[in-house]
């Protein structure tokens, strides 16, 4: 993107709370159930989900959007945090968390750790819109 472009989208994010982020779209795609990375970490950095969308595969799961003390986004287990209830999908079914430019009204975790998510029983197949900035 150009500058001016990037100037133009960040003087129309500041009065929805967006100021400051840059967002980046991630693809999920699971092979089995587990952990996936959305974002890494930071020292010092909040990770945001602004928006998810998805379907189960061929087995009914569960999501929980969750964060971790392990800045690398690596699934060592250490302090995972649910950030989100367990969220139950169908076969098929899926899941939509509407995109908000807001960082005040989407899922934050605590300073200095990644974001991610955690599957049981189903793989999760679609796409994130996350951010990393600071309060």
């Amino acid at each position: 993107m150009s500058k001016e472009y990037e100037k133009r989208i960040a003087e129309a994010l500041a009065p929805l709370g967006g100021a400051g982020l840059t967002f980046s779209r991630v693809v999920i795609e699971q092979a089995a159930e587990g952990y996936a990375s959305l974002k890494v970490g930071a020292t010092g950095k909040y990770c945001r989900l602004h928006a998810l969308v998805g379907t189960m595969g061929t087995a009914a799961g569960t999501v929980v959007i969750q964060s971790s003390t392990d800045i690398s986004g690596a699934d060592t287990g250490a302090g995972q945090v649910a950030l989100s209830g367990v969220m139950p999908i169908g076969v098929n079914g899926g899941v939509v968390i509407p995109f908000t430019a807001d960082k005040r009204a989407c899922i934050v975790t605590a300073v200095s750790t990644s974001l991610g998510m955690t599957t049981v029983t189903g793989a999760f197949h679609g796409y994130a819109v996350v951010s990393i900035g600071d309060a």
